[in-house]
């Protein structure tokens, strides 16, 4: 399976051009009529703005595009108080319009996002352009997560060619973070990481159009190629989470601060080699499929739009986004592993570091499978019939300390000596299991009481 993202400004003011690209050419006003065929699925990142046009904008050009006039036939600008309402009605529009030009609708799904400024002759979009990242992370997410399902992703594709401002600029990084979130889900179903896992991430651009008036060979250019083969996790965080602004002043919201507490546990979780840690918190935390949904909703019911303006008065951070849909992910494959059961196994933590860690950091992949080889090695020759402290070797002899030291868990992959519990198990040594005493309380301790 092979992606499209395509960012889209104005189709208006499209010219009719010969596109070039890989010794192929056809004659458009969008790349797309050139690139469609090479993708199976193409999605089209476009501003709420599209709709607010005057005519008289797009007469730079003596002759009338086919994108043009698809757009007028296709799109009108109408009044409704839903902004729901308002970007459902618009994206059936512009798949009218993708439709009139000669693109396969069924293969093409358009995404309006929110806009800022006043680009128009009538309308003024307040907000925040983060919204722009955020709002675009979460569709993405949820449509590629389902093509994944049932087919496997090879490449994802960023064309920028028609992006306005800030469109591209941020269209790339997200573009590459979602890629990096379904090379994980890959990875993780697969159980390795191999080459067919990795996802191809490329990058196009076309030339600029110039002004002189018999010129209409245009070039789309690879600007990016490289290959997705990690998902990097980062303890940077996201001190904004969601704003709404009201009478003028912002506040922030408080449910989510405590749900991003929790997210941030696995986040952190993940990034240090703490797999006991990460299979508890993951196994307690429900509900947060729905989540990201929940949010979009909130930001939906928070904008107002009429005559005049569209105004977000909700401000989703990105960075928050970004930790949601990581969190999402690895909790899914934590629980594929570990499913309801009380404490981890041995082999779960062993399946944990295929699917998780190895995805996410190569050191700590290392660093987990040695504490795994030691605990093998010794409780090989030292079987145990009921629940006691972890001891291994000449550390087991030594004076156990039974508060958890941050310096110790990560340099022995949270297999802390006198603080973890292990519990015997049949039929052999991989179902022997852990725990600690308070397990919450060790994740206070080692990664902090905050978010």
């Amino acid at each position: 399976m092979k992606v499209l993202i395509s960012t889209w400004g104005l189709p208006a003011e499209w010219k009719d051009v010969e596109y070039n690209y890989e010794d192929r050419s056809a004659r458009g006003c969008s790349t797309l009529q050139l690139l469609e065929e090479n993708y199976d699925r193409i999605f089209i990142l476009t501003l709420e703005s599209i709709f607010d046009y005057n005519n008289d904008r797009t007469r730079k050009y003596d002759n009338i595009s086919k994108c043009r006039e698809c757009y007028i036939e296709n799109t009108i600008r109408y009044e409704t108080e839903n902004y729901k309402d308002f970007i459902e009605r618009g994206e059936l529009a512009l798949t009218k319009m993708i439709g009139c030009i000669g693109l396969n609708t069924d293969k093409v799904k358009v995404i309006i996002l929110p806009s800022i400024g006043h680009p128009g002759p009538t309308k003024k979009f307040d907000g925040n352009v983060k919204n722009y990242a955020s709002v675009a992370m979460v569709r993405l997410f949820d449509e590629l997560m389902k093509i994944s399902d049932s087919e496997h992703v090879e490449e994802i594709c960023l064309d920028t060619s028609h992006g306005l401002n800030f469109m591209p600029t941020i269209s790339l990084d997200i573009s590459r973070f979602i890629s990096q979130l379904i090379f994980f889900k890959q990875a993780a179903n697969s159980g390795t990481k191999n080459d067919g896992n990795k996802i191809r991430f490329r990058a196009l651009n076309a030339d600029p159009l110039p002004r002189i008036q018999d010129y209409n060979f245009l070039g789309i250019n690879e600007v990016l190629n490289e290959t997705i083969n990690s998902l990097p996790v980062s303890l940077e965080k996201d001190n904004d989470i969601y704003l709404s602004s009201v009478n003028g002043e912002l506040h922030k919201d408080e449910e989510l601060k405590s749900i991003y507490y929790y997210i941030r546990k696995v986040i952190k979780s993940s990034y240090y080699p703490f797999p006991i840690l990460l299979g508890n918190y993951s196994r307690d935390i429900k509900g947060i499929q729905d989540m990201r949904n929940k949010i979009l909703d909130k930001w939906l019911s928070d904008t107002i739009i009429d005559n005049e303006s569209i105004t977000h008065n909700g401000t989703i951070g990105p960075k928050f986004i970004k930790d949601l849909l990581t969190a999402e992910v690895i909790i899914n494959v934590i629980k594929s592993i570990i499913g309801k059961k009380d404490r981890v196994s041995l082999e779960d933590i062993k399946n944990m570091n295929e699917k998780v860690y190895k995805s996410i950091s190569e050191i700590n992949h290392v660093l987990i499978n040695q504490e795994i080889s030691e605990i093998e090695k010794f409780y090989k020759g030292n079987p145990i019939h009921s629940k006691e402290l972890l001891k291994m070797g000449k550390m087991g002899d030594s004076n156990p300390i039974d508060e958890p030291v941050k310096r110790i868990m990560i340099a022995h992959a949270g297999f802390q000596i006198g603080l973890v519990y292990i519990y015997p198990g049949e039929p052999n040594i991989s179902a022997y299991s852990f725990d600690y005493e308070n397990y919450k309380e060790v994740l206070k301790k080692t990664l902090g009481k905050g978010i």
